[in-house]
């Protein structure tokens, strides 16, 4: 608006002169009236663009806090489930140690059973696992802008999307044939299997669960095994038979009195049911003496409903069953 009568005035001006009178007050004032506009127009306009500048850097300054704030009671809200389930996980999965310690009057001890969905599954070690928990950040899209808040949603995922040093257990009701290679002469699957008796022993009272060990005596691991005739879990439901075989003839035995019991089962079952008592887990450091048993028809049939789970403990990958795919 300024400039059109600054460009009129002037215009007026010339006019009057070229013609050859003098002009008027009010072509002056005119003049300076156009050029007041001028300047008040332009101070206004630059006060107008810092108001500007200042509202959004408010406005920009308070998104900053409110969204970091949100963001931070996320991440504290994630942080504490995160830390509960790892300690959940530590609670509920004792190391063999630990479990060790028990006495009749530990309130843990015989504290699990078939109605559990946990009922056999067991701390093998320690190592990291997937957060439980989703969590859900929105999606990436596209913009001319650099937001620096854009990435934290991100960085609290992959801050809090593994639970790190937590039990990673085995589940042997879901693994009915698992495999333990233990290296030179088995020594590192023979410390994985005795932590696993460890936690059944504790864990499992022996109505629940039968225990069975079959190794060839005078190997290099057989002494390992001589403990475990103390376990209550290695006697037959009759008393009469205790589950460990340190030869051919002695693996015979036991494995004809366990195949004898899942063959009652099977014979009275024919439908998907829940697990009978007692369940048995077999323990074979010596697959060679299997051969010719008849026990390695439950052994290696793929039955949802066969109440019995082999662990193998071998040296060398080589050995183990071609069935044996969980290792």
């Amino acid at each position: 608006m300024a400039l059109p009568m600054l460009l009129g005035s002037g215009l007026a001006i010339y006019s009057t002169r070229a013609g050859g009178s003098s002009g008027s007050a009010f072509m002056y004032t005119g003049l300076i009236t156009a050029l007041s506009s001028a300047v008040i127009g332009a101070v206004w306009a630059l006060l107008n663009l810092r108001l500007d500048k200042k509202k959004n850097r408010e406005e920009e300054l308070h998104r900053f806090e409110a969204y970091g704030e949100y963001l931070i009671k996320c991440a504290n809200d994630i942080k504490e489930k995160y830390e509960k389930n790892a300690e959940s996980l530590k609670t509920m999965y004792l190391s063999a140690e630990n479990c060790s310690r028990f006495d009749e009057n530990n309130s843990m001890l015989w504290n699990r059973n078939a109605d559990h969905e946990d009922f056999l599954c067991h701390r093998v070690g320690i190592g990291d696992m997937p957060f439980q928990a989703a969590i859900n950040i929105p999606k990436e899209r596209f913009t001319l802008i650099n937001d620096s808040l854009a990435e934290k949603p991100r960085m609290i995922q992959q801050s809090y999307k593994t639970l790190h040093d937590v039990p990673i257990c085995v589940d042997l009701m879901q693994h009915r044939l698992v495999g333990v290679i233990g290296g030179e002469k088995k020594q590192g699957g023979v410390e994985v299997i005795h932590n696993l008796v460890a936690q059944l022993a504790v864990s499992n009272c022996y109505t629940d669960v039968k225990m069975a060990f079959i190794y060839e005596e005078g190997e290099d691991e057989s002494d390992s095994w001589e403990y475990m005739k103390w376990l209550p879990h290695v006697w037959s439901e009759d008393k009469k038979t205790r589950f460990i075989a340190r030869n051919k003839s002695e693996a015979g035995d036991v494995l004809y009195e366990i195949t004898k019991a899942l063959r009652i089962r099977a014979e009275n079952s024919s439908y998907k049911k829940k697990v009978d008592k007692p369940y048995y887990i077999l323990f074979v450091a010596s697959p060679e003496l299997l051969e010719g048993e008849l026990i390695t028809k439950y052994i290696y049939e793929e039955n949802e409903n066969q109440d019995l789970t082999t662990v193998f403990l071998v040296d060398c990958y080589e050995k183990l069953p071609n069935a044996c795919n969980y290792r």
